[in-house]
């Protein structure tokens, strides 16, 4: 298989389009595989490409330092996201907020849903607004039977799970459980909710929503379980990308994923912090260097020189420490 050498711009814009068929992670370096045409890789076409020729790309270590991480909003939006629930409410609604992952809606009509939406709250309008009081409004209107509301909950679907947090999972996991992909649901929401719900899961990284998907995936359908095992996948990768491509049969099988996971499920959330400070994605191990205390300072320090400079100073920024 021919390998080339490529650039960290490159690689980047490889992830970020989900293009690796196979990727490994080592050293701070990335070696991986993808079609030779992945311009063509998207769907349809790329459904026909399965068997099209694929290249080994490599990038090292260095080069992944060096990327001018700054300058590239995929990662200098993080930082940018407004501190608290109530001023990202007021930046979605004055057509402010730092998008760096695409809302279901047009920013006009976010502004218009999330404005439904604190009309539910039960705040006055002097009342700080909580996380708590949108997560509610939304398991309100994923459970209640007023019609029309599909959009709404997808609106906050999306606002929710961006701000990170692993207690929003259950509310998430709520509008999974009420879609076409659930043998269980109550009802069937619009699929525009549903991957947005898929998306906010992998935001939270709540790894003990797996527990519960697992339980799902045994009954539904094969449209379902390629929805749902990715989520397995990226959450659980460290050291390798667990693709269909490395894992082949196996890939849709409960009963691989059950196995995966038995190790695990004594796992606390420092255990799983922990845990993330080796995955093969940054964003987690960002949000590991997030969530971890000067306790585990060790971990943090080997954050402190992840290859990836977000992750580098977020680790910094938890130990209280200036970026090195």
């Amino acid at each position: 298989m021919e390998t080339r050498l490529i650039s960290a711009q490159q690689f980047w814009d490889y992830y970020f389009r989900d293009l690796f068929l196979r990727l490994e992670r080592a050293g701070g370096g990335y070696a991986g595989e993808v079609l030779s045409e992945p311009e063509r890789a998207q769907p349809p076409e790329g459904l026909l490409l399965l068997d099209a020729p694929q290249v080994r790309v490599e990038v090292p270590a260095g080069v992944v330092r060096e990327y001018d991480y700054a300058s590239d909003g995929r990662f200098a939006r993080l930082a940018e996201r407004p501190a608290s629930i109530a001023e990202a409410y007021r930046a979605v609604v004055e057509g402010t907020y730092p998008f760096r992952d695409p809302a279901p809606f047009g920013k006009q009509r976010m502004a218009e849903l999330l404005t439904q939406a604190r009309t539910l709250v039960p705040r006055g309008p002097g009342e700080e607004l909580t996380l708590e009081d949108f997560e509610q409004t939304l398991r309100l209107a994923v459970e209640g039977d007023a019609p029309g509301l599909d959009q709404l909950v997808a609106a906050l679907v999306w606002f929710v799970g961006e701000r990170r947090e692993r207690a929003s999972s259950g509310v998430l996991l709520l509008v999974v459980q009420n879609s076409s992909y659930s043998p269980f649901a109550r009802r069937r929401l619009h699929f525009t909710a549903v991957d947005a719900a898929f998306s906010a899961l992998w935001k939270v990284n709540d790894k003990s929503c797996l527990w519960e998907l697992l339980e799902i995936l045994p009954y539904t359908s094969e449209s379902g379980a390629r929805k749902i095992v990715p989520l397995f996948g990226r959450l659980l990768s460290t050291t390798e990308l667990l693709s269909p491509d490395l894992c082949g049969n196996a890939y849709l099988e409960p009963a691989f994923w059950a196995a995966r996971l038995a190790p695990l499920r004594e796992y606390a959330d420092a255990d799983w912090d922990r845990y993330d400070a080796d995955a093969l994605f940054w964003e987690l191990r960002w949000l590991a260097a997030l969530r971890l205390n000067r306790g585990d300072a060790g971990t943090l320090r080997r954050l402190a020189d992840d290859e990836v400079g977000t992750v580098r100073e977020a680790a910094w920024n938890s130990l209280g420490e200036t970026v090195a």
